[in-house]
């Protein structure tokens, strides 16, 4: 068997560590606020953050005006954010900024066919 090595760092990249600083940040100012899904894959870590005020939702026809949400560090679809600003809805946009790059380069090519 081969031999195993491990990593003198280990952790969350940083688009994960600035997604859930952005949430905790969110919920000292807004005390509750909810995340379309899991805001990163790690289960204690959104646990951690619904015992801090964190809702997962999974349809945001059921969140009222002026609610908070925070989008996950794998950003959302343009056609949801749309629908999220037109309910009136609080966005805290946690979406990687490396995700970001990819998707606006995805929206170039596109329109380029």
């Amino acid at each position: 068997m081969g031999q195993i090595k491990v990593t003198k760092k280990t952790g969350f990249c940083f688009g994960v560590r600035r997604a859930v600083t952005m949430a905790e940040d969110a919920l000292d100012k807004y005390k509750s606020i909810c995340s379309l899904g899991s805001i990163i894959h790690n289960r204690q870590v959104v646990d951690n953050l619904s015992r801090m005020g964190l809702k997962v939702v999974k349809d945001i026809r059921k969140m009222k005006k002026g609610t908070a949400i925070v989008i996950s560090s794998h950003g959302l679809s343009p056609r949801i954010l749309k629908d999220i600003s037109k309910r009136g809805i609080k966005v805290i946009d946690t979406t990687c900024p490396f995700v970001v790059k990819a998707q606006k380069i995805t929206r170039h090519l596109t329109q380029d066919g």
